[in-house]
């Protein structure tokens, strides 16, 4: 674990990162969507509680975590500071343009999820680059980072009923790539929380501020974007899911939810309208149904990545309008009960390109956690 030191400044640090997500729902007009950002923050919370439980098995990254919020707050703040005081510009939250939308629809669609793929992208790349460099210096200094590794190692039964049941390590311990995962988030998370505070704050601007008009829809002008959604329940999936999954629920939101809206924006003067959900098409739900599948393969097999696509089928054709709730709050969530019935309760194993490069990097630490301290 952590120092007491380290935890206590990085708890200063969640504390004013709880403070701005109370200032989100303050801003945000939507009473539902006021009612989600409450449900995010007291998971939030949770979230971070678990993720420095388990900061004793990273590379130190709670000198980075220090390092990138406070670049992330201080920057915005002397944004703000440059444009209001310096530049002297009026900072007042732009228009929605509806023209935009309506004559560059697939333009529009795109900006929305560029922020998808980035996400997608970076974590992939971040864990893997994060792994080999962690598994480089572990080659090289045997002890580093596992003064505490012995902790686990024994893992409790808990009696219930005079029924024995033996915890799974995972939900006590995760592995090196999910703690990579969640590392990740434990930046990103941080960032669109910052960024979602100062764009709605009226007295406020965010760099790029035009693009963050033209990428929102209207009732998100208001209110707490896709992007802040996203975020937060993929982070939320990295804490209770293995990595390789949780990367499967990014093809349900990266790119089965993009090839959906672009093929069904792309089908508007022949598609089949889905009669409940007037401005989405079945060509749409279809096209992301396929796209869900055929990338999620890869992470988590067929069998999973086939259950990913159902779940995006039936959330996109019911949301918004048969069920109210932002389909980027609903998609991860959802998959995150039905994974961990798979994976938790009836003990599905998968068996994916990609998911068994991510076994064999935590069956590494765990070789050399036992041969550094003689297990």
């Amino acid at each position: 674990m952590a120092s007491i030191i380290t935890l206590i400044i990085l708890a200063g640090f969640v504390a004013y990162l709880c403070y701005l997500q109370i200032k989100i729902i303050k801003f945000s007009q939507n009473p539902n969507e006021k009612m989600y950002c409450k449900i995010l923050l007291i998971l939030f919370i949770i979230a971070n509680l678990w993720y420095y439980i388990n900061l004793d098995i990273c590379f130190p990254m709670d000198i980075i975590l220090m390092v990138g919020y406070s670049a992330m707050i201080l920057a915005l703040y002397l944004y703000n500071l440059i444009v209001k005081h310096i530049g002297r510009s009026e900072t007042t939250i732009t228009n929605f343009d509806t023209n935009f939308q309506e004559e560059k629809g697939s333009l529009h669609e795109f900006l929305r999820k560029f922020f998808h793929f980035f996400v997608f992208g970076g974590s992939l790349l971040f864990v893997f680059l994060y792994n080999y460099l962690l598994m480089d210096i572990s080659l090289k200094y045997p002890n580093f980072g596992l003064d505490s590794i012995s902790i686990w190692d024994n893992i409790p039964v808990i009696s219930i009923i005079n029924v024995n049941i033996m915890v799974d390590p995972n939900l006590l311990r995760p592995p090196q790539m999910q703690m990579a995962m969640m590392t990740f988030f434990m930046m990103a998370l941080p960032f669109a929380v910052i960024v979602e505070r100062f764009r709605l704050d009226p007295n406020k601007e965010v760099p790029f501020h035009l693009m963050f008009v033209k990428s929102l829809r209207e009732s998100e002008q208001y209110n707490a974007a896709h992007y802040y959604f996203f975020v937060f329940g993929v982070f939320i999936s990295a804490i209770f899911l293995p990595a390789t999954v949780v990367f499967g629920i990014l093809c349900v939101l990266c790119f089965g939810d993009t090839f959906a809206g672009l093929i069904g924006k792309r089908c508007k003067n022949h598609r089949h309208i889905i009669k409940w959900e007037d401005d989405k098409c079945w060509e749409g739900a279809i096209a992301g149904t396929f796209f869900t599948f055929i990338t999620a393969i890869f992470f988590v097999g067929w069998f999973l990545a086939l259950i990913l696509g159902i779940i995006f089928l039936v959330i996109d054709i019911i949301t918004p309008k048969l069920l109210a709730v932002s389909d980027n709050f609903l998609y991860p969530l959802t998959c995150i009960v039905v994974m961990i019935f798979f994976i938790y309760v009836i003990g599905f194993q998968i068996d994916a390109p990609i998911s068994n490069i991510f076994d064999d990097i935590n069956q590494f630490y765990l070789n050399h956690a036992k041969r550094v301290l003689n297990l």
